[in-house]
């Protein structure tokens, strides 16, 4: 599908969203609870816009997930190999420059622009397979 086909079905998606919205909020008579009952379609909306969605891949360890995310990505940037590199939740978002952000369990967050050899995560450099940027 090309991107001018992608966007005329979400417009027409988003069109199909708010004549929901409007049906679902002419159906409400208490005004109060108007807002409530827009909330949902609200959010679809907001969904939508983002152009964002979640693909869950999984499987046992090596059986070629990075493979076929790194195929779908059309680029390599998920380590692969014999041992398992990506025992860990991983994703991939679009973004304006390319890095890797490491969430630790605080949620704290380390930035830093993605080496040509490696993801560079915490494992990696603990293993010195990767050495930090």
């Amino acid at each position: 599908m090309d991107l001018k086909t992608y966007e005329q079905i979400k417009f027409e998606l988003a069109e199909l969203i708010r004549a929901g919205q409007l049906i679902a909020s002419e159906r409400e008579q208490d005004p109060n609870k108007r807002y409530d009952t827009e909330r949902p379609w609200r959010a679809l909306l907001t969904r939508l816009a983002e152009d964002r969605f979640t693909v869950v891949v999984a499987g046992r360890f090596s059986r070629g997930k990075s493979s076929l995310m790194n195929a779908v990505l059309g680029m390599d940037r998920l380590p692969t190999g014999i041992v398992p590199l990506t025992s860990v939740i991983t994703y991939v978002r679009y973004g304006t420059s390319e890095r890797v952000c490491s969430i630790t369990k605080v949620r704290d967050c380390e930035e830093r622009p993605r080496s040509k050899n490696c993801l560079n995560t915490s494992r990696e450099r603990k293993s010195g397979k990767c050495k930090a940027d």
